[in-house]
């Protein structure tokens, strides 16, 4: 019969949790890697631009980050080769989401995103006419060819000279 001393049977059972314990993907307890999106603001107008930054975590030779905006009439633009940070403008009101991924290694990736509310009013290149509310009829201004001086849609107003 085999007698086992007590130091004998703390170092078995170490040697055993070890073995067991030791030989998964993270053995040596470091975290997955991973990607954080945080943007400078939740909430901004048309037209405006916003910072948004990606924090990566246990990247090891990461080529740089691939930024992705949905719906496609934002604009996301790195600022640097690395791609850690980027600029996202948007021209028409909306929620956009704005996603960024980095090859983790071997065939994998990871990513994460964020969403920006973008606030405003689609404005119209053409100028309205007041008189009328017609935004195709033409504005009674000096470059018109229909100029007249004497209508003046401002009854308060005395006509341009």
């Amino acid at each position: 019969m085999l007698k086992m001393t007590l130091p004998a049977v703390a170092f078995a059972m170490i040697a055993a949790t070890c073995f067991v314990g030791c030989n998964g993907p993270h053995r040596d307890n470091v975290a997955a890697p991973s990607i954080v999106v945080t943007p400078s603001r939740k909430t901004m107008q048309t037209g405006e631009s916003t910072r948004v930054t990606a924090k990566t975590i246990n990247l090891v030779g990461t080529q740089g980050i691939r930024w992705a905006v949905t719906p496609t009439t934002g604009k996301i633009t790195p600022e640097n080769d690395n791609g850690l940070s980027a600029m996202f403008t948007a021209t028409e009101p909306g929620t956009y989401q704005i996603t960024a991924s980095a090859d983790a290694g071997n065939g994998r990736w990871v990513e994460d995103y964020t969403n920006i509310t973008v606030n405003g009013v689609v404005i119209d290149n053409r100028q309205l006419n007041m008189r009328n509310g017609n935004p195709n009829a033409p504005m009674n201004t000096p470059n018109n060819p229909n100029y007249n001086p004497n209508n003046n849609p401002n009854n308060n107003a005395p006509a341009p000279r």
